[in-house]
């Protein structure tokens, strides 16, 4: 029985050693010349021997089933983790290019949108502050802000030129995209007014803040105080309280750079 079942559990050359071994030793006393062993102790020898023998064939054909199972489950997790990386690099390089389209058609559509208007400023007949008040009345639509005008001292009939309009218009659009941003709610009161018997023009851009925090002059801002000097004026940018204001000041005297 148990070398049937060696025969079956084992390799076929293990086998045959094992049952060599086997009766090799249950002759050994007799080629020493020492009396045969009993036949009770010679069978118990030989199923400790091949139970062990067995289970020591057991043993190597779980370890090595056991590599088999991990070199694959190993292969697949690599090959899984290359996908996965595959996948995520796919995914946002999708995104990217969701963003980057969105961004393209949002700014796209804006700057020439913003080009038209400007280049319909330019051309505009009655030109000044007319002009530029029907610009920032569709401004205030598409926006869906809030906007209350206050118009003094001749601020309709001040000699703008197309250079300075264009100035107004972009440093009062730059502040009422910061108060949208910013800002309380989507609500702003701008003031012009040109006193001094229109040597000069005044505008005023005002709107309630979210908080008192000191706040920081981005590159919008100082651009549109650089295109204020350019074009002869100047610039203030002041918060106190919880009211943000942009004032900003042309003067007439000097035709040229208004030409320029």
């Amino acid at each position: 029985m148990l070398s049937g079942k060696a025969a079956y559990r084992l390799p076929t050359k293990l086998a045959v050693i094992v049952v060599f071994l086997a009766m090799a030793a249950a002759s050994a006393p007799g080629w020493l010349g020492f009396p045969n062993l009993p036949l009770v102790f010679l069978g118990l020898y030989a199923f400790v021997f091949l139970a062990g023998m067995i289970l020591l064939s057991t043993l190597f054909k779980e370890r090595e089933s056991a590599m088999v199972r991990y070199e694959s489950l190993l292969s697949e997790h690599r090959a899984l983790k290359r996908r996965l990386l595959t996948n995520e690099e796919n995914t946002r390089q999708e995104e990217r290019s969701q963003v980057a389209r969105d961004i393209h058609d949002s700014v796209g559509h804006k700057l020439t949108a913003l080009l038209m208007q400007l280049e319909v400023l330019k051309q505009h007949e009655s030109g000044g502050l007319p002009a530029i008040m029907g610009m920032l009345r569709r401004l205030e639509t598409e926006s869906f802000m809030r906007i209350q005008f206050t118009i003094k001292d001749g601020a309709l009939s001040a000699p703008l030129g197309s250079v300075q309009s264009i100035v107004v218009y972009r440093v009062v659009q730059e502040a009422l995209t910061n108060a949208m941003r910013h800002g309380q709610g989507r609500e702003a009161r701008i003031m012009f007014e040109a006193p001094g018997g229109g040597s000069i023009f005044r505008f005023e851009v005002v709107n309630e803040r979210k908080d008192n925090k000191p706040f920081a002059k981005g590159f919008g801002l100082k651009s549109m105080r650089e295109r204020m000097g350019q074009a002869g004026g100047q610039l203030e940018i002041t918060a106190y309280n919880q009211l943000f204001i942009v004032r900003g000041t042309l003067s007439f005297s000097n035709k040229a750079r208004d030409e320029a």
